[in-house]
């Protein structure tokens, strides 16, 4: 589209025409006014000399003419010409400089145009439009030109220019293959008023009405359509800004986008006006799109952006803040193409907004965020297809986007002992629906395998079901395979976690993690696994977890992996362990009774250390070496804790130096409500010894 009036070329050339019809042709006689009949002759415009003309006689023969004034094109000043060549001052449609023949041909230099003329070439013009570089040629006639050709920015038209007398202008008809440019170009004011009808790429045809000028090209009216859209609007083209109004009726997304992007992001400033019905995309729709904004000294600046509806949810920008507000938010997410099978709630969004078109993002910073009943700020950008948020929360909870995988464990029933039953009854809740209280509903993140996303959320509190992380940080890098958890840090059970890893929801969701917890709780942990408080203490864990399953509960039945297990010591609630073991090493008979007075009268004991190795392996967890240790001995323990259908089968032996009875216990069934038989049996085994707990059932198969 060319952005600047094409008769300052076409004027300048007629310029170097009037001068080679003067002086190409020479005549004798009275030299200025066969100077001027020559010059409306050739143009067909009143051309009068000023009075002074005189010839120097002096050989070689001399011709001056002061001036000469040509109606609606300009003049020519000191008109001096001498053996076949010529110089004048000239003013050409505006433009200052100096006309010049030698070697049969002519050239105007002037402030913003150069022209050259000879009798083989014809004429050559450049100049400048819009800060590009415009190029004519033709060959002059004296009806105007033929053979007419124009470059500007790579749109290259031919065709012809011819003099109109009724309205003293030249009629401009060039054309290429896709465009056709014609209209009037008037030397009087040097403007050029016609139509261009041509192919805008990603959009359609187009035919617009336009006025140039030396400083602008006004579409004050253009139409578009094909390929989808339909549009009108007005443009305003000049050397260093542009101005473009526009209205969709109805239109693909991409190519609005598209077109506001090459359009903001064009060199200079830029003002932008954007309205549209309606714009569609494969997942959905917007109706009711206002955008206004412009790009000022190389920074963008948006003014407006106005969404009445996408799948009911409303979208303002003004004064660098944006406001979204969506009645539900599943329903929006899935018309941005975000698919979710859970109920979100509302989603409101509120702060200081960007754009930038050349860069592909749009960013909000700071913004407050309100999803699923949680609250966060921080910063979020979509770049190039991907979002990056940096958010924070006091209380944040993940069970709205993935689910709860476990309802609180019970306590409940007789737990060793009638007294430490009582002790436990306030830690106790409802017994977990189905087997080992795993939800059978799918908890994997709908939302964050459909989204390329980079988040890192801090957080007071993270809640995960019955997981409380304090003071937590959540890395991750998500893409429609699944996410990668760069940190997920905390405090949970009075220690301090650390886990990475892999979460994939490309086939079968599935995950991997590495996962450390250093000087937790010791009662906190047992509490959490639906036992009572019978150990008090600092622990640590560190191991790898994996599994694979649509739900929880398969998950759960599919885990493998290890864990290591380490205290420095502590207390055991109601178990005098040296007492015990003093006792072990003392007693002569077996006594079940003094045995189980000591277990449900004892007072809280000591342990020196702690540990032990477990595997997990088809959602069973077995050790053969967990150990509490105090002075004269330890107690040994070892079975499995079925994690799928969360029920223990242990047993523990009371290892003293120098017994001649060795206590033993097997604790089977609900970690909150377990089976307990005590026993005795010899120091070398013997008859009396159970068989290995551990050994009593086999591991089932997963779960389909």
């Amino acid at each position: 589209m060319l952005r600047k009036n094409i008769a300052i070329a076409l004027a300048g050339a007629l310029a170097v025409v009037i001068a080679s019809g003067v002086l190409l042709r020479p005549e004798a006689g009275p030299a200025a006014d066969r100077l001027a009949a020559e010059i409306s002759a050739q143009t067909g415009l009143p051309a009068h000399a000023a009075p002074g003309a005189r010839f120097d006689w002096t050989w070689p023969l001399r011709l001056e003419v002061p001036a000469i004034e040509i109606a609606d094109v300009g003049r020519l000043d000191g008109i001096v010409a001498q053996s076949g060549r010529f110089v004048a001052a000239a003013r050409i449609f505006g433009h200052a400089g100096a006309v010049k023949s030698a070697d049969g041909a002519l050239t105007f230099a002037g402030d913003g145009l150069s022209a050259r003329i000879d009798r083989t070439d014809g004429l050559t013009a450049e100049t400048t439009l819009a800060g590009q570089t415009l190029r004519i040629a033709g060959r002059p006639t004296r009806a105007g030109l033929d053979a007419l050709a124009i470059d500007w920015q790579g749109l290259r038209l031919q065709g012809s220019a011819r003099w109109d007398e009724t309205h003293a202008a030249l009629a401009v008809e060039v054309a290429n293959s896709g465009s056709r440019l014609a209209g009037m170009a008037r030397p009087s004011d040097g403007t050029f008023e016609g139509t261009l009808d041509t192919t805008v790429v990603s959009l359609g045809r187009a035919r617009g009405e336009l006025r140039a000028t030396a400083d602008a090209v006004d579409f004050a009216r253009f139409e578009v359509e094909g390929q989808g859209v339909k549009a009108d609007g007005s443009a305003r083209i000049e050397v260093a800004r542009a101005a473009l109004d526009i209205r969709f009726a109805d239109a693909p997304f991409a190519v609005v986008a598209g077109l506001v992007a090459d359009t903001l992001g064009r060199p200079g400033d830029v003002d932008l006006r954007v309205r549209a019905g309606r714009l569609a995309w494969p997942a959905g729709e917007a109706q009711g799109v206002i955008l206004v904004a412009a790009r000022e000294n190389g920074k963008l600046v948006l003014d407006e952006l106005a969404v009445r509806s996408i799948a009911e949810a409303s979208v303002r920008v003004r004064d660098g803040i944006v406001d979204l507000a969506a009645p539900d938010a599943a329903r929006f997410l899935a018309a941005l193409g975000v698919t979710t099978r859970r109920h979100l709630g509302a989603l409101a969004l509120r702060g200081g907004f960007a754009m930038d078109p050349a860069a592909g993002s749009l960013r909000a910073e700071p913004v407050e965020i309100e999803l699923a009943g949680q609250r966060l700020k921080g910063t979020a950008e979509w770049r190039a297809g991907r979002l990056k948020a940096d958010l924070a929360g006091e209380r944040v909870s993940l069970d709205p986007f993935f689910g709860a995988p476990l309802a609180k464990p019970v306590v409940r029933g007789p737990i060793l002992t009638r007294s430490q039953q009582k002790r436990a009854a306030a830690a106790t809740a409802p017994p977990p629906p189905g087997a080992g209280g795993w939800s059978r509903v799918p908890f994997l993140p709908d939302l964050v395998g459909g989204i390329p996303l980079d988040l890192s959320l801090s957080a007071r509190e993270l809640v995960f079901s019955a997981l409380d992380l304090r003071d937590a940080r959540l890395v991750l890098a998500a893409d429609a395979g699944g996410f990668d958890i760069g940190e997920l840090s905390g405090s949970l059970f009075g220690g301090a976690l650390s886990a990475a890893g892999h979460v994939g929801v490309a086939t079968a969701p599935k995950f991997d993690l590495r996962v450390a917890l250093a000087g937790a709780e010791l009662a906190r942990v047992l509490a959490s696994a639906g036992a009572p408080p019978l150990a008090r203490g600092p622990v640590s864990f560190k191991g790898q977890i994996a599994s694979s399953g649509v739900t929880p509960a398969e998950m759960a039945a599919g885990l493998s992996g290890n864990l290591a297990i380490d205290s420095p010591g502590g207390t055991l609630e109601g178990v005098d362990l040296a007492g015990l073991l003093a006792y072990a090493r003392s007693a002569t008979t077996p006594d079940l009774a003094e045995l189980g007075r000591r277990l449900a009268h004892g007072a809280n004991g000591r342990f020196t250390k702690a540990s032990g190795n477990w595997t997990l392996e088809r959602g069973i967890a077995r050790t053969d070496d967990t150990r509490f240790e105090a002075p004269g001995g330890a107690l040994a323990l070892s079975g499995i804790f079925d994690l799928a259908n969360w029920r223990v089968d242990l047993g523990g032996t009371l290892a003293a130096a120098g017994a001649r009875q060795v206590p033993h216990v097997s604790i089977a069934g609900p970690p909150g409500r377990p089976n307990v038989k005590l026993g005795f049996s010899a120091p070398s085994g013997g008859a009396a010894k159970p068989a290995d707990p551990g050994a009593r059932r086999k591991a089932p198969s997963p779960r389909r």
